[in-house]
């Protein structure tokens, strides 16, 4: 087997077989189908479907993106029945994960927060397919044209099942050094962090916080949307609210941080992820923060707590 590429230094020097280099196009996601779902054992006799499936038909460009999104959506889905995960085990390097199996409620709002181009789509095909599965349409309607089309399409799948062989492996190889990589960085981050400097936000910067919490998240963390953080008086409640450093811990300007509950300040510094899962909803804080700045500025109103 002759290198033709590698990943560099950061990872080794890791082997891609010239015939792997020569399929460039991205492959077209297979079709949803009944046979997709499955009912999981202790969770009820409602189908499911795995969210791998879900994205992959999503055309997740990292399919293992979705279940960052699940984790995000975990309340809200509840609502569409139970969450069921199951430990998947695998072989070689890297670490088992979570894997996810969706009601079709739960895709459905996964689909609907997914943004992709064709979720419009993917929903519809998923109410098709869960409502095949009920009825015990396993087989397609038009058997002998399935049977027709499965023929032709079997030397290809064949070929590219061949010609992508080499490409899943490098995929495992890169995702277990990747896995590494991510713990090597959060640790180093949290020794940085500790040994940085910490400078508490002024009054006058929470003031502007405190003002905008009040009036655009009803006195609601900004982060979660879900828990109160400031009592009726408007005032942030004691070992609940907190400052999070959202840059460097020693910049105290109004933009370098916010007000959250401890809750997602304690996530938000284990979770180096969940900093990049919320960053839509710091820029959503960042500009009403701008436009509250902006007029008490125009109208000399001081933001609260702030001295002359």
């Amino acid at each position: 087997m002759k290198p033709c590429c590698s990943t560099g230094d950061l990872f080794g020097v890791i082997a891609v077989p010239e015939t792997a280099t020569a399929i460039v196009p991205r492959l077209v996601a297979r079709p949803l189908g009944p046979t997709d779902l499955k009912i999981v054992a202790g969770y009820g006799d409602e189908p499911r479907l795995h969210d791998l499936r879900l994205a992959e038909v999503l055309d997740f460009e990292r399919p293992r993106n979705i279940r960052l999104l699940i984790k995000r959506l975990h309340k809200q889905l509840e609502r569409h029945g139970v969450i069921c995960f199951t430990v998947q085990q695998i072989t070689g390097p890297g670490r088992p994960a979570e894997e996810y199996w969706l009601t079709l409620g739960q895709a459905l709002f996964v689909c609907t927060h997914s943004e992709t181009p064709n979720a419009d789509e993917v929903r519809h095909a998923l109410i098709d397919v869960f409502k095949a599965f009920k009825c015990g349409d396993l087989v397609p309607r038009n058997a002998e044209t399935s049977a027709n089309t499965t023929a032709a399409a079997a030397p290809i799948e064949e070929m590219m099942s061949r010609a992508m062989a080499p490409v899943h492996a490098l995929v495992l190889q890169v995702d277990g050094k990747v896995d590494g990589l991510e713990q090597l960085v959060l640790q180093l981050y949290k020794r940085v962090d500790d040994d940085a400097p910490r400078n508490d936000f002024p009054v006058f910067v929470q003031g502007y916080w405190i003002a905008v919490i009040r009036k655009k998240y009803g006195g609601r963390c900004p982060c979660c949307q879900e828990r109160l953080i400031l009592d009726d008086q408007g005032k942030p409640m004691a070992g609940v609210a907190q400052c999070e450093h959202r840059g460097r811990r020693d910049k105290v300007d109004p933009e370098d941080g916010w007000l959250t509950c401890k809750k997602c300040n304690d996530d938000l510094y284990q979770k180096r992820t969940y900093a990049n899962e919320t960053r839509l909803q710091f820029n959503l804080f960042q500009h009403w923060l701008a436009l509250e700045m902006a007029i008490q500025k125009t109208f000399n109103f001081p933001a609260i707590g702030r001295h002359a």
